[in-house]
């Protein structure tokens, strides 16, 4: 299983050439097979109306903290005034196999 910011041993497939390779990961973002999601059934039509407009001002909000938030990069030098230059990759779920 994958699990956000611990150490994970995973085999990769690559979908380009089809080849194989053990990685040392630490993974930022899990993708999920769900969506998180404001359920407003039981709501009146004036209701999910007033939702939706306060999801998006929120959703506006979180852009413009997320807009002024420091790169990872950026946080560890100012916080720890050392200089990290990890190697951003994405991997696709389909492809991983968690090692033990």
């Amino acid at each position: 299983m994958l699990t956000e910011s611990t150490l994970t041993n995973i085999s990769y497939q690559s979908d380009r050439d089809g080849k194989k390779s053990d990685r040392a990961i630490v993974p930022v973002s899990v993708p999920k097979d769900t969506v998180r999601a404001i359920d407003v059934s039981e709501l009146s039509a004036a209701q999910q109306t007033e939702m939706v407009r306060l999801v998006s001002e929120y959703k506006q909000y979180m852009d413009t903290i997320f807009k002024s938030a420091f790169t990872f990069e950026n946080w560890v030098e100012h916080t720890y005034h050392e200089t990290v230059i990890p190697k951003w990759r994405s991997f696709k779920t389909a492809n991983i196999a968690v090692n033990d």
